[in-house]
C-alpha cells in the first residue's frame, strides 16, 4: 500500500502544477479583459481608415478624450474602493460657472483655483456623508447633484458668461509643448498619476483592501472612513479640473439643466463678432420678446 502511494505521488505534484499554471494564465487574460478589446478594435480601424493611425488623427482623439479620461481615472478610484460617484457631471458645471464668474473680476489662475476648490470641496463633503452620515454612496452622490446643479445655476443667474475679452483665461489652453496641446499633457500627468497611486502605493493597495472588504480592512488597521473620502475629493477635484480647463479652452459657458451647454469656438476672427453678439444683440432680442409677451392682443 506504502509502495502504491509512493508510486502515485510524483503524477500527482505534476497535475497540481499543471492546474496551477492553468488557473494563472486565466488570471492573467481576465486581467487584460479590458485591454484585448481596446487592441481588436484600434487594429481594425487601423485596417480600415488609413487615416486613423496617423498623429494627427491620434493626438486629436486625445485632445477630445482628454476630460472624460481624466475623470475615469478618478472615478476607477472610488468604485475599487466601493463607492460610486454620480455627481461628476454637476460638479463640472458647478467648477466651471464658478471659474468663469470670478474670470470676469480677479486673476486667471486665482479664478481657476478657485473653480478646482469648488470641485475638490463638493467632493470632500460627498465622503464624509457616506462615511459618517453611513448613507449609501449611489443615493447620496445622487441627491449632491441635485444641489450642487443648484447652485450652479445660482451662481450664473441663468445668464451666459462669455471670456473672449479675458485673453489670459483662454490662453492656457492654447499653449503646445513638444507638439502636444496643453489638453494631452493636462490629462496624461493625473492619469498615469492615479495609476502609479492604485498600482504601486500603499493607499492603492488600501483601496482595494477597502473595496474588497471594509470590515477586514479596518480590523487590520486600515482607516477605512479616510480612505474613502480621499477617493471622493480624488474624483471632486478630477471633475473640477476637467470643468475648468473646458471652460478656458472654450471661453463661453452656459448653465442649463442639469450641465453646461459649451460652445467651442474654433476660428479666432470671429470672437470680437460673437462678443459683441452676446453682449449687444441678445439683450435687445429678449427686451422685444419681453415687449410682445406683455402687450395686448
Amino acid at each position: 500500500m506504502s509502495e502504491r502511494a509512493d508510486r502515485e505521488a510524483p503524477d500527482a505534484a505534476p497535475r497540481t502544477s499543471d492546474t496551477g499554471r492553468r488557473l494563472l494564465d486565466a488570471d492573467r487574460v481576465r486581467s487584460l479583459g479590458i485591454l484585448l478589446p481596446f487592441i481588436a478594435l484600434f487594429v481594425g480601424l487601423s485596417i480600415a481608415s488609413s487615416a486613423f493611425l496617423t498623429k494627427v488623427n491620434l493626438l486629436e482623439i486625445l485632445d477630445q478624450q482628454s476630460s472624460t479620461l481624466i475623470v475615469a481615472a478618478a472615478g476607477t478610484l472610488v468604485l475599487v474602493a466601493g463607492g460610486i460617484d454620480l455627481s461628476v457631471g454637476a460638479i463640472y458645471a458647478l467648477s466651471a460657472v464658478v471659474s468663469a464668474h470670478f474670470a470676469l473680476v480677479t486673476g486667471a489662475g486665482f479664478a481657476i483655483a478657485l473653480g478646482i476648490a469648488a470641485g475638490a470641496l463638493v467632493g470632500l463633503f460627498n465622503g464624509v456623508v457616506v462615511t459618517m452620515l453611513r448613507i449609501n454612496s449611489l443615493i447620496t452622490t445622487l441627491a449632491t447633484s441635485f444641489v450642487v446643479s443648484g447652485i450652479a445655476a445660482l451662481v450664473t443667474n441663468g445668464n451666459l458668461i462669455v471670456l473672449f475679452d479675458k485673453h489670459s483665461f483662454g490662453d492656457l489652453a492654447q499653449t503646445v509643448f513638444l507638439g502636444v496641446k496643453t489638453s494631452i499633457w493636462v490629462m496624461l500627468i493625473p492619469t498615469i498619476g492615479l495609476g502609479f497611486v492604485l498600482a504601486r502605493t500603499k493607499a492603492g493597495r488600501y483601496m482595494y483592501a477597502v473595496g474588497g472588504n471594509a470590515q477586514a480592512a479596518r480590523l487590520a488597521g486600515v482607516r477605512v472612513d479616510a480612505i474613502r473620502v480621499m477617493t471622493f475629493v480624488a474624483s471632486g477635484t478630477a471633475a473640477g479640473l476637467v470643468g475648468n480647463y473646458d471652460t478656458v479652452a472654450q471661453r463661453i459657458c452656459d448653465f442649463h439643466d442639469a450641465g453646461v451647454t459649451t460652445f467651442l469656438v474654433q476660428f479666432q476672427p470671429f470672437e470680437a463678432e460673437m462678443a459683441r453678439f452676446a453682449h449687444e444683440v441678445m439683450p435687445r432680442v429678449r427686451e422685444r420678446i419681453a415687449a410682445r409677451a406683455g402687450s395686448p392682443r
